[in-house]
């Protein structure tokens, strides 16, 4: 039983290791790049470069794809293993 779990869960990280891997690079690059992140009236935050610009909607892009991405994976391996494909 625990070895069945165990196969489940490497097909599973082989089937979404990429979307996961670039999801996790991503975050990390802009947690690096990004510099200020918070603006109130009391605390002005400088305007953003336009590296942080890049990144802000580089992310933002990638925020909506990587869960399409996620999902095709998911569609094709269910229609796969119903027969369809």
């Amino acid at each position: 039983m625990w070895q069945d779990k165990q196969e489940r869960a490497k097909e599973l990280w082989q089937a979404y290791k990429r979307p996961v891997l670039v999801f996790a690079a991503t975050l990390l690059i802009y947690d690096l790049l990004s510099g200020a992140k918070v603006a109130c009236s009391r605390c002005p935050v400088p305007d953003m470069t336009p590296l942080q610009h890049f990144l802000f909607v580089f992310v933002g892009v990638e925020s909506v794809l990587l869960p399409l991405w996620v999902y095709l994976i998911y569609a094709r391996r269910k229609y796969e293993q119903d027969g369809y494909l």
